[in-house]
């Protein structure tokens, strides 16, 4: 099975977190609870695209990448790359 990889995108502006709530589907993996929005990526997306599709798929708000940003390797299959952006 190939490794998949996903992003995850902590957002803040000030002192606000953009948390997004999962759908109440019984039976799903994380169903009505809130999280961090994520995304797994897509064949040949870059983790910039996969951010901003995520952020967009589960919020419904455009966010421009910051030039700075951090990035974290998670060991939790499958491999996550956290980005911390602040965004003012």
């Amino acid at each position: 099975m190939a490794r998949q990889e996903a992003v995850v995108t902590i957002v803040e502006n000030g002192n606000d977190v953009l948390l997004v709530k999962k759908a109440e589907l019984p039976g799903h993996w994380f169903s009505g609870k809130w999280h961090i929005p994520g995304e797994t990526l897509e064949d040949g997306e870059s983790d910039n695209e996969g951010m901003l599709r995520g952020i967009m798929e589960e919020a419904g708000i455009e966010i421009e990448v910051p030039e700075k940003y951090s990035e974290a390797v998670s060991l939790w299959p499958p491999e996550v790359r956290k980005y911390f952006g602040l965004i003012d």
